[in-house]
């Protein structure tokens, strides 16, 4: 049981003020210390507050002072509200009587601390007058100091509800609060003003904690402006998994400066998702970065190492079609990754130009052959077309077609609609071609090598120049000066054609050889045209006579005398095509 004291001096029509019902458990003595009318109340079981005793209230019975001793008073008989002091345990006593039982009664509190209940012999107990300490009716007000015993525990709570002894506040230490709800400490604040939930010593200024040691926290770094939220663990040191959930997470410093939106997409300096790319509405990028600054529209990734570390950043497809994080096998020729360029047209960003990474061919374990394909937009066209190609070997192709590409070899350059392959050369500012290789693929031409300024075109071996073509056309082989269209520093070579039949092919060669056994006719073929051309026949003449084309001349147009047995040599010079050749011949050389 306890004692529960009320409103010292304070009367109601002249007597002391009763407490109402709800505001007594059954057993409870309420007192009022009034001068005029000090009273002691309680509650009966019908719910009926009882005076039991004060002036005018105690029996003429010898107990109107209260009696002190070890043992109840039976003389004279006690009534029903009488009290009695035990010395010797120190507590309070009333005398109960109903239809069933009369007794004595323990009407004193559980314990007994001068510092929680107010006692005149405890000044600092008595900071206000009683009625300041304790409130016993709704809208009453208490003024003083509400003091608790600092005994209590989670499972027995200082201040709790109720029928809900369990749930409450108490004091878990020394300058410290704690709040627990079913036995249990909840919440915790420390001296130093450290709020932890579910661990009882919180180590920065909020913790949320789902063991004692598994934390969401929050604090500041002392001595800075920094403040953090992190997930970590106090048993192992070291950072968790911290989840963030909700339809839209904006992120602020003066203002918003990034978002993840309900559909997972991060972005950065704006609120709305871009989606009208590739000059249609179909794309929603998961990272979008935005900015109206020069310093906003800068990515830089750079990485500190002074030995051969570098950035890396990866493009790739995984093969596979829905697991993410999952590694399945690309198909052939698959794309692997591409960077646009786009531009906005009033409306929608158009592609301008792309590079493109993509299988070479058909992949295999740990085998990933790849290429790069370069493209661009043409003027009025509607999407970028590939112009040139780094193939899985290492070669390049310039201008090609898909299809094309495919036969492409170190480097080749590809006719476009011009059906011109062309390759120029400038010089240092752009202004002036200087040089040019082209290859027609319609024209008489095959190849042309062409330099376009007033100087002539050399040809080197060993750093050494051997041939030079000057802006005059003349050809000089070992000397930098042509003086003729042909000028050979030098001596000169040529191959010897040994004739299996009797037709001289001029294309073969300028010097011939052939043995005859029997009567021979010549002839002459693949004349150069429009040119002057010679060659020597060395014959050799073992029978038999020789007949020459009708276009050969001979001095006084007679043909030479051949001695069997003899080799001859002959020189036919034509300067129209092999209209007619002028021949001569050194005669009957001894074998």
């Amino acid at each position: 049981m306890k004692i529960q004291l009320k409103r010292s001096n304070v009367l109601q029509s002249g007597a002391a003020k009763e407490p109402t019902a709800s505001q007594l458990e059954y057993g409870e003595l309420a007192i009022n210390y009034s001068n005029s009318d000090p009273a002691i109340f309680l509650k009966d079981s019908n719910n009926n507050i009882i005076r039991i005793s004060g002036v005018g209230n105690v029996a003429d019975d010898g107990l109107t002072n209260v009696p002190a001793g070890t043992t109840p008073p039976t003389n004279p008989t006690p009534e029903s509200g009488n009290l009695w002091y035990n010395s010797d345990e120190g507590r309070l006593y009333i005398y109960y009587v109903d239809a069933n039982t009369s007794q004595w009664v323990d009407a004193s509190p559980d314990s007994w601390d001068p510092t929680v209940m107010p006692v005149t012999t405890n000044p600092a107990a008595q900071s206000g007058t009683l009625d300041d300490r304790y409130v016993m009716e709704n809208g009453d007000t208490m003024t003083g100091a509400l003091l608790l015993d600092n005994a209590a525990s989670a499972s027995a709570p200082d201040l709790s509800f109720d029928g809900d002894s369990d749930t409450g506040v108490y004091s878990p230490g020394a300058n410290q609060v704690a709040v627990a709800t079913n036995g249990t400490g909840r919440l915790f604040i420390d001296s130093s003003g450290r709020v932890g939930i579910g661990v009882t010593n919180p180590l920065v200024p909020f913790v949320l904690s789902h063991d004692g040691n598994q934390n969401i926290e929050m604090g500041y770094s002392t001595g800075t402006s920094s403040h953090y939220v992190q997930a970590y663990n106090r048993s192992t040191s070291a950072y968790q998994q911290l989840d963030l959930a909700g339809s839209v997470l904006t992120f602020k410093t003066a203002t918003e400066s990034m978002r993840i939106d309900s559909s997972g997409r991060l972005l950065v300096g704006t609120s709305t998702a871009r989606t009208n790319y590739f000059n249609t509405t179909a794309y929603g990028p998961g990272l979008s970065i935005e900015s109206t600054t020069n310093s906003d529209r800068v990515i830089s990734f750079i990485h500190n190492d002074g030995a051969s570390g570098a950035p890396l950043f990866v493009l790739g497809n995984s093969g596979n079609n829905s697991t993410p994080g999952g590694t399945g096998t690309v198909a052939a020729n698959a794309s692997l990754g591409f960077i646009s360029f786009q531009g906005g047209d009033g409306t929608e960003l158009v592609e301008a130009a792309r590079i493109t990474g993509a299988v070479d061919g058909t992949p295999g374990a740990n085998d990933m052959p790849g290429k790069l394909t370069f493209q661009t937009t043409a003027d009025g066209g509607t999407g970028p077309t590939e112009r040139m190609r780094i193939d899985s070997l290492g070669n390049v192709g310039i201008g090609g077609s898909g299809s094309s590409f495919a036969n492409q070899k170190t480097l080749s350059l590809f006719a476009g609609s011009s059906t011109v392959a062309r390759l120029d050369f400038y010089n240092s500012d752009g202004s002036t071609r200087e040089a040019e290789i082209i290859s027609y693929s319609s024209n008489s031409e095959s190849l042309r090598l062409s330099g376009i300024t007033n100087r002539a075109m050399t040809f080197h071996t060993s750093n050494t120049e051997r041939m030079r073509l000057d802006s005059s056309g003349n050809l000089g082989i070992n000397t930098t000066g042509p003086a003729a269209k042909l000028d050979v520093n030098g001596n000169q070579t040529s191959n010897v054609v040994a004739m299996a039949a009797l037709d001289v092919d001029c294309s073969a060669g300028n010097y011939f050889t052939k043995t005859i056994y029997g009567n021979s006719t010549f002839t002459f073929s693949n004349v150069p045209s429009s040119r002057s051309f010679s060659f020597v026949l060395e014959l050799t003449h073992s029978s038999g006579t020789v007949t020459w084309p009708s276009s050969v001349k001979f001095p006084l147009d007679t043909a030479p005398t051949l001695t069997t047995g003899k080799t001859h040599l002959f020189v036919f010079v034509t300067d129209d095509g092999g209209s007619r050749f002028r021949g001569a011949a050194l005669v009957d050389y001894v074998n």
